[in-house]
């Protein structure tokens, strides 16, 4: 369960708030499939639940529809750095073009272009995606100490390099892909994410946007 803005829930989540709450991929499912059979609770319509199943399907699951215990968002985010210095490659060119193709394929990126007034459904999507990969940050020891692990992070270095790292893999690499204007969403989700767990430090994330625009990377 999602643990944003530090409040505490005393309360059952409805449709569809807990499954944007939910992390657990069989949970959500379920929480979905629920959602998707009950007409009372059905948010906006069958096409709009057959959007969030597709994303689901594509975030969650292998090429044969089984939970395969990837995560295929965070799979392209880690990759996304690899994915920039190929383009140096001897076969950069052919190795850029498939590496798109895959970012487009995982994010369904030709799919929203399609469905432009369904854009709130990859948004919510993306910021759920982005709010895992803020507490994950945060709880792994690995990336929230300094080099070698001989200590923490101090609260304050940890939301630098959170914001840092969210603007990077948002704005600094898509744009080094060519493909800043098919990622814009995940970029607005991303800032968006970093406001419900930092409120009120907006300019930190400012900053650490300003360097991924002027990066060059």
């Amino acid at each position: 369960m999602l643990e944003r803005e530090y409040q505490p829930i005393n309360r059952k989540l409805e449709w569809p708030e807990n499954y944007y709450m939910e992390t657990d991929a069989a949970r959500r499912r379920a929480c979905l499939e629920e959602g998707m059979k009950d007409p009372a609770q059905a948010e906006e319509g069958s096409r709009v639940n057959l959007l969030r199943l597709l994303l689901w399907e594509k975030r969650y699951t292998d090429g044969q529809g089984k939970i395969d215990g990837t995560d295929h968002f965070l799979k392209v985010w880690v990759d996304l750095p690899f994915m920039v210095k190929e383009k140096k490659s001897f076969f950069g060119r052919k190795k850029t073009q498939e590496n798109k193709r895959v970012i487009r394929e995982v994010f369904q990126l030709p799919a929203l272009m399609e469905n432009t007034d369904c854009q709130y459904v990859w948004y919510k999507e993306f910021i759920h995606f982005c709010c895992s990969y803020i507490e994950l940050s945060r709880r792994d020891k690995s990336y929230s100490t300094t080099l070698f692990g001989v200590s923490s992070l101090s609260e304050e270095s940890l939301l630098k390099k959170i914001a840092s790292d969210l603007c990077t893999k948002t704005i600094a690499y898509p744009a080094a892909l060519g493909m800043e204007e098919e990622m814009d969403l995940l970029a607005q989700a991303a800032k968006t994410a970093f406001n419900l767990y930092y409120p009120g430090r907006m300019e930190v994330y400012e900053e650490a946007a300003k360097r991924a625009y002027d990066s060059g990377i």
